[in-house]
Formats: structure tokens, sequence, C-alpha cells
């Protein structure tokens, strides 16, 4: 009888943790990962490795989340619609979930509550997370506030009482926000502030055709009239409206948890599912299934005009039109891609922006090129006076805009030269053999896409045999691609006399792929990574040629720090400014991880920067490989990615505080530059250490952070006090605080006779404060 009831028992306890472990969703391909990326709402990643031999991979990876976290069946259930939780097999994906999201050595919990991004070049989504240490689901109560807390709140607007005192304000109101045929949301409520399960309510809905809005109403006669208005007795009231004649009220007894209130506002959105893509940012619609973005005027300034890439922009007439080429769009656009990663698609409704399509010549595709300036920088050329019917046949001639940086060469005194010139700037000689009769879109491209590197790009059309035979390469071969290494100082006596003193570093085609960009790019960084040239000021690779390759270009301003560098980077009198990242330099070789996104922040800043003359030197190095001398600043691992000012003669420095965005970061120089910002003395900056493996493992400064909190709020409220509990203490301190507003009117009179006088005697001579040292 005891065997049996604990079979009993111990299949009532398999049930259960089966029950638990099926809510949360395991994500196994790029596409799952892309729509986290995408998503407007709150999401909580948990990195965790698993056990790949499993019947059920998936049934094993959530058993051992729930098993190693107990507390994360009760967070998914007490957090339920606020935030949404999902497990990721670490094991299986690391170093795709590494080089994207710095993911440290699992398991590890990651937080996405920024708004998407859009790549401008890929028209890809991105968001970056937070990255926790996962034993912080072991500390329900403190996880439990940092998610509520970071529940997006930029989807909700907050409105005043002033905005809705009478019945024209609230007219005019609604009007604004249901003009465009969108419904408006309004919580009508005794806080001040949307709660976490209000927020996480209009970010999922973001996009949909519904605008969420709280307005936050007292225990006076403008409050009853605005209730009255619509109907409802009291606050909290949660009301749909179409118009000021049209709208519907939820009881306040249906809004008892997250499903109550989604079930009443998901009728009222107008698509199901988001019309944007990936939550593109203001001014932006990518059609679904096309390669093609819309973007707005204001759009059109920002991402097309403003940046250095080549465009190719469809300005079309009407929605048929669009749709009669968007089937042949795809392939064009793989195909300009692949033969050239700098050129980029977007389109124009003429009938939304019809100033915009007129200033181009109406209806037609155009390309946007760029050119190089005198000083070597990518600039904004006029745009070219054709007009074309497709992109197809537009694609090849944005190929032939890209500015040429590639130095022919037509024999083997050419080449020669060329290494040799090469190695006497310190730059990497990279070389193409083409059958081709010029140089092809691809190099041109990769020659302009390394300006932090001191890269000397050349190629080789018609090679003879014997030229071949120099980088050993078969007769036959018609097409290769090598980087040529300079031979370690203490490899000297190994070379045989006559030899050559570079090695040879080849494209293999059977490991890399076809040569496209993307290909060719990752085979380079990853050399790079290897045999770092940094391009340092004043290291410009000169030719026979001018080829514009003697920059200025902002990029070339942002070396990679290291200890051989140090020196030359950042003493004597120069203020340097360094840049962070908790990345490895092997990271650049996705386009879309992490760091290759906080390179181009720091790139525009450096641009931004060298244009308005600013005495700073940037720079950047591996926060998370350099741990002591990031420490040194005060930069741990939480505070990266982010930047720091130092300045080596005065032993002085600043550093940022808030998200590493071009705005903040430029904001912070500007500060210290002018002094709003002070600078504090560093005791001692230790130097830089030996460069860490891409794999090398650093202890990450989460552990600091993570507390020891084992007691748990047993009391801690439920779902339903997000929008409810406010206001049921409100009403039952409102007694109260009428009494106390009696009294305190009594005193009044005497206390503003105090303030007077001490306002005459505080009053003093405004002074400048000094300018920091820095």
């Amino acid at each position: 009888m005891a065997r049996r009831l604990r079979a009993l028992l111990l299949a009532a306890c398999c049930a259960a943790v089966a029950s638990s472990t099926r809510a949360l969703d395991v994500l196994s391909t790029p596409e799952q990962l892309e729509r986290v990326e995408s998503s407007s709402r709150l999401f909580a990643l948990l990195a965790i490795a698993g056990d790949a031999a499993a019947d059920t991979p998936s049934d094993a990876l959530a058993r051992a989340a729930h098993e190693k976290f107990p507390s994360l069946a009760r967070l998914e259930r007490e957090l339920e619609g606020v935030v949404t939780f999902a497990l990721v097999d670490a094991a299986a994906q690391h170093k795709a979930l590494a080089n994207r999201w710095n993911l440290p050595a699992p398991p590890a919990l990651l937080v996405f509550a920024d708004a998407p991004q859009q790549n401008p070049y890929t028209h890809k989504a991105y968001r970056n997370p937070l990255v926790v240490k996962a034993e912080l689901l072991n500390q329900p109560t403190r996880l439990k506030k940092l998610l509520r807390d970071s529940v997006p709140a930029q989807y909700v607007t907050v409105l005043g009482a002033e905005r809705v005192r009478t019945r024209a304000d609230v007219e005019a109101l609604v009007q604004e926000h249901t003009h465009d045929a969108a419904t408006l949301v309004l919580l009508l409520s005794k806080q001040k502030k949307p709660s976490p399960l209000y927020r996480a309510l209009a970010a999922e809905f973001h996009g949909r055709g519904l605008r969420f809005a709280i307005v936050s109403v007292s225990d006076d006669a403008d409050a009853a009239a605005l209730l009255a208005f619509f109907g409802v007795d009291a606050a909290p009231a949660l009301l749909a409206i179409a118009s000021p004649t049209q709208f519907t009220a939820l009881p306040e007894d249906k809004m008892k948890t997250y499903a109550d209130l989604k079930a009443f506002v998901a009728p009222l959105a107008a698509t199901p599912e988001p019309t944007t893509d990936a939550d593109a940012p203001t001014g932006q619609r990518k059609s679904a299934g096309a390669a093609l973005t819309f973007v707005t005027a204001s759009a059109f300034e920002r991402d097309v005009l403003a940046s250095n890439v080549v465009w190719v922009v469809a300005f079309t007439s009407s929605s048929a039109a669009v749709a009669a080429v968007e089937g042949s769009w795809q392939a064009a656009f793989d195909d300009a891609q692949k033969k050239a990663g700098m050129v980029g698609v977007a389109a124009v409704k003429c009938a939304d922006e019809p100033a915009l399509c007129a200033t181009y010549g109406d209806a037609g595709v155009r390309v946007f090129p760029v050119a190089l300036s005198p000083r070597g920088r990518l600039e904004r050329a006029p745009v070219l006076p054709e007009t074309f019917p497709d992109l197809a046949s537009a694609v090849p001639v944005a190929l032939a805009t890209i500015p040429d940086q590639v130095q022919v060469l037509r024999s083997t005194a050419e080449l020669n030269a060329f290494v040799s010139r090469a190695v006497a700037a310190k730059a990497l000689p990279v070389v193409l053999f083409s059958a081709k009769s010029e140089p092809p879109p691809v190099l041109k491209a990769v020659a302009l896409s390394l300006p932090a590197w001191n890269v000397a790009v050349g190629v080789v059309l018609g090679a003879a045999p014997e030229v071949k035979a120099q980088f050993s390469l078969p007769r036959t071969t018609a097409t290769a691609f090598v980087c040529l290494v300079v031979r370690p100082a203490d490899a000297d006596a190994a070379v045989p006399e006559g030899a050559s003193p570079f090695g040879v570093v080849k494209y293999d085609k059977k490991a890399l792929g076809p040569y496209t960009y993307a290909n060719m790019m990752r085979f380079l960084l990853s050399v790079l990574s290897e045999y770092p040239h940094p391009k340092l000021e004043g290291d410009d690779f000169a030719v026979d040629e001018p080829l514009g390759s003697g920059t200025d270009s902002a990029d070339t301003l942002v070396p990679y720090l290291e200890q051989h560098n140090l020196p030359a980077l950042c003493s004597g009198s120069v203020i340097c400014a360094i840049g962070f990242f908790d990345a490895h330099a092997a990271a650049l070789l996705d386009p879309e991880s992490a760091l290759s996104r906080a390179m181009r922040v720091l790139t525009q800043v450096a641009a931004t920067s060298k244009q308005s003359r600013e005495p700073f030197r940037f720079m950047w190095t591996n926060g998370r490989c350099q741990r002591a001398f990031a420490e040194a600043f005060g930069v741990g691992a939480f505070q990266m990615p982010t930047v720091v000012v130092y300045a080596p003669s005065k032993r002085r420095y600043a550093a940022n505080v808030g998200t590493f965005t071009e705005e903040n970061t430029r904001g912070f120089l500007q500060g210290v530059l002018s002094g709003k910002i002070g600078t504090a003395p560093v005791a001692d900056v230790p130097g830089l250490r030996d460069e860490c493996a891409p794999d090398e493992a650093l202890d990450s400064a989460m552990g600091d952070a993570a507390v020891d909190d084992s007691s748990d709020d047993s009391a801690d409220d439920d779902v339903l006090s997000e929008i409810l509990a406010d206001e049921q203490r409100t009403r039952a301190l409102a007694a109260q605080q009428r009494e106390a507003d009696e009294q305190e009117a009594k005193k009044a009179s005497k206390k503003k006779s105090k303030k007077a006088s001490k306002k005459k005697k505080n009053k003093k001579k405004k002074t400048t404060s000094k300018r920091d040292e820095l």
C-alpha cells in the first residue's frame, strides 16, 4: 500500500513538473531569435546548456531549467502577460549567441526591453539585451522588480488632467488620437504613471491600429464630469474610443488579469500582426515579403542622404506599381548584397510623400551614389540623372558608382612594388587574382569597408603562371584571394635563404563558400584578428596613383587599443576617448553582433567630433579581456559598452553614464569639454595584458550585482494589483488626507512669511564654477 502511494505521489509530481515546463517555449532557430529582436514586448530568455542526446531535447531543456531554478515557474505565473519567458540551448548555439549578444558562459538570463531598431544595411531588426546572471532567478522578489521596471513605457502616452477639463477638451483629445482611423485605448486612473501590466499591453499591440494613453483623475468636479462623459462610475476604468460618440468601457470587475485586458482590446486591433517590420523606427515601414523599405521624408533625409552607402530608391506612384515589382525585387536585392554590402534599397510612396517624389522627378527608380572627397572621406554625391524602370536595371549602375580604392597590378614588378609600399606603411597586403579585365565591385566595396584597419588592397588581372607560383597557386586557378602576413621575428632563422619573408593566408572557397561580400569580409576580419593592423594617425598607404587612401575618415580614428600600441595612441598630452566593449574583435565578423552595432555608434561619434575639430583621439578595446585596465576607470561588465575620456598627462578621467547611443555619447563629450561634467583623478593605470583568445572565458561583473537575497516577499501582490492596488489605498487614505489638508491650511500664512524671509537671507551673488582640469 505504501509503495503504491509513493508511486502515485511521484506520478503527481512528475505531472506537475511537466505541466509547468510546457509553458516555456524553446527557441532553436534563427527565425525565432529574430522574432524576439523584432518584438516590442519584454522578453526574458534563459540560456542554459541542454542535452543533445535526449530523446526530446526541448522537454529535457525545460526540465533542466525548472530543476535548476525552482522559482522559474512561479515567476512565469505571477508575471503572466508582463514578460514572456523562453529558453535557448546555449550548448547548441553558444557561438552564435556569443557573437550576437555577447553571451557569457551559461547559464545566463537575457532581458530584452529596448525598442527594436533597424539595421539600415541589412534591414533587419535588432535589440541589445541586458545580460544578467541566471542565479538571479533564485531571488524572485528582486528579479520580479527588475522585470516590472523594465517593461517598455514609450508606448503609453501620459496625459495631464488639464487636457480633459471640459467636454471640448475631451472631444479634441479623442479627435487628435483617432483622426487616422486608430482606436484610442484610455485608462482613467488615480495613478500618475501606467502600471507594468498596462505598459505590457501597449507594447504587445504596438503598431496594430491602437493608441494607448492614461489620464490621472482625482476626486473633484472635473474628474466627475469626465467619468460621467464616458458613462463610468469611478476610476479605474478602461475605455476603447473610436470617436467622441463611439466608445466602450471595460467594467472594473473585468480588469482582473492580463488575459481580461487583452481580450478587451484584441478585437479592436486593425491587424492580427504588427503592420511594421520589426517595429522599425518611426518613418520606416517594410512591406511583408519584400526587400523594399518604405520611408517618409524625414527617414529619407536621415537614412539615405545622411549615410555613406550607395542607395537605390524606388519612387512608386501607386500600391499597384509596388505590388507589380515586389516579385522581382528580392532576387535583385540579394544579388546587390552579395556583390557589395554597401548598397542599400528603399522605396517611397508618392501618394504619401508627394513633395519628396516631385523633388526627384516623380515615379521611377533612382541611384544615390557616394564619392570620395579630396580628403578621402566618403560623402553623398549628386543623384544620378538616369531613371530606371526597376531595381534589376538600377543595381548594376549602383555597383559601378562605388569609389575605387583598389590598386591594379599588371606585372610582377608592380606587384612587388605594391607589397613593398604596404609593408613600409605597416599595412596588410591583400591581393585578389582575377581573370576579369577590371576590379570587381565586391573588391571595391571590401576596400571601403575596412577604414579602421591599415589594409592595402590590390588586384592582379590575368596573372601569369609564374606569378601564381609565387603564392603557391595552381596554374589553372582563375580566382584567388590571399593576404600576405609578415613572418614573426623569431621565425627568421627558419626561413631558407632567398625565400619570401611573408606567409600566405588563402581564402578557402570550400570552407568559406563563394566570393561574396559577406564571406570575403569574414575572411579578412578573421585574418586581422590574428594579425592586427590597426590604422594609426599617419599610417596612410601610398600608391602610384592617388586612391584616396590617405584619409582622415572618421573610422580611422577608432583603432583597436592593444598592449603594443598603447604608448603611441594614449600618452602625453593626448585626450583619449576610449570605448570599452564587452566582446572580442572577432565578433566584428558578424555585422549584426552587439560589437558591430557599438562600433557603428562610436565611429559616427568620432566622425562628428573630427568635423567639429574637438581634441579627442578615439580608440576602443576589449573591456572583458582588459578587465584591470577598465576597472581603473570604474568600468565593469555592467557599464559596457561605454566611453571614458582620459588625459594621461594630468591623470584624470571621466566615464560616461547612461545608454550607449550616439546622442548620449556626444552629450557626454561636449559636457567634458565645457566643464559641466567633472573629472576624477586616477591613481594607477595598469598596462594592457596580452590579447585574449576569442573564446577565452573571463569573469563577469554580474556576480557583484547579485547580492544574496534569500528572503522572498511572501505577501507580494499578484497581477491584479497592477492597476487596482494603488487605487484602493488612495480611497482608504482619502479621509485622512482631507483632515491633514485642513490643518495644513491653518498654518499656510505663517509658512509664507517664513519662506519670504528665508529667500532674502539666502539670496547671494551667483559665481561661475571653476573649469575642470581636463
